[in-house]
This record gives structure tokens, C-alpha cells and sequence, in this order.
């Protein structure tokens, strides 16, 4: 979908579409079971951050070309080798990018179904689906309750 984006937008001929579609190549014919591979078994890459670092790149190369300066080609396939050798940088990702590659992160205000079960001695979940010791909801997936905010915990309401 980026590459038909950047096709429309930029023209097929365009330097940024032509390097693209050579990534997008070598990762559908020859990258695509070690990015699988990386991304599904040893879970230190999600897809975000693959995309954040095209974004990246991308918005270098027009904040360059916004400058008047001339911008060097953009090696888009060069993230793939860098995947595989084990030199890729994880790049930071915002908030929004962040809660799409880590959905299900442990974090200070959400403890796992397991754990909070783990810590009443039971299963320690009630009929309204809210542990009684923390008011924590489980994260068990379907059919859970999405955790309550920091803020409502406080009695905070904006």
C-alpha cells in the first residue's frame, strides 16, 4: 500500500518509489521467512518497528530535499540486511507505534491474569471480571475489560 502511495504520488519512476519497490521485492521473494523468523520466534522485532525506520527514512530525505540539498538515495533493502546480520537498531517509537508493537505489555499499571492470580493464591477473578485485591482487570484477551487508567485510579477525571 506505501509503495502504490508512493507511486501515485511521487511517479513510478521516482527515486524513493523505485528503491522502495526494490525492498519491497527482496522482502516478498527472499527476506520475507528470516523477517518471519525474527519478528514471530525470537520476538526482539515487531513490524512497527520496521515501518517506523521506513519512516524515518523517508522523512529525511524530504526534510533534506525541503532544505535545498541534495539528498542520497535511500537503501531501504539495506534494512533487511541489517536484520538478518543483527545490527538493525531498534528505533524509538511513539506512543501511538509503541501500544501497536507492544499491545499486551506488562506494565506498572497491568499485571497478567496468572500473576494476579498468583499473588491472591486463587484465580482472583469476580463475576465483574475486576481482581478484589488491586481493582486490576485480567488481560486475558477475549472478553476482557481493557484496564482503567492511572487517572481513575486517582479519582482524577478529565
Amino acid at each position: 500500500m506505501f509503495g502504490n502511495f508512493l507511486g501515485t504520488v511521487l511517479g513510478s519512476q521516482h527515486t524513493l518509489t523505485t528503491t522502495y519497490r526494490t525492498f519491497w521485492v527482496m522482502l516478498s521473494q527472499g527476506y520475507r521467512q528470516e523477517l518471519q523468523q525474527v519478528v514471530d520466534h525470537k520476538g526482539w522485532l515487531k513490524p512497527a518497528h520496521l515501518l517506523r525506520s521506513i519512516q524515518l527514512i523517508c522523512y529525511n530525505w524530504f526534510n533534506q530535499k525541503k532544505h535545498c540539498l541534495t539528498p542520497s538515495t535511500p537503501d531501504f533493502a539495506q534494512l533487511l540486511q541489517m536484520i538478518t546480520l543483527n545490527t538493525y537498531m531498534l528505533p524509538w517509537l511513539p506512543p501511538v507505534l509503541h501500544k501497536l508493537a507492544h499491545p499486551r505489555s506488562v506494565g506498572p499499571f497491568q499485571l497478567p491474569a496468572q500473576e494476579v492470580g498468583s499473588l491472591m493464591g486463587s484465580s482472583g477473578s469476580s463475576s465483574s471480571g475486576i481482581t478484589p485485591i488491586s481493582g486490576l482487570t485480567p488481560t486475558t484477551g477475549l472478553g476482557s475489560q481493557p484496564p482503567p487508567s492511572p487517572d481513575g485510579w486517582l479519582g482524577n477525571k478529565r
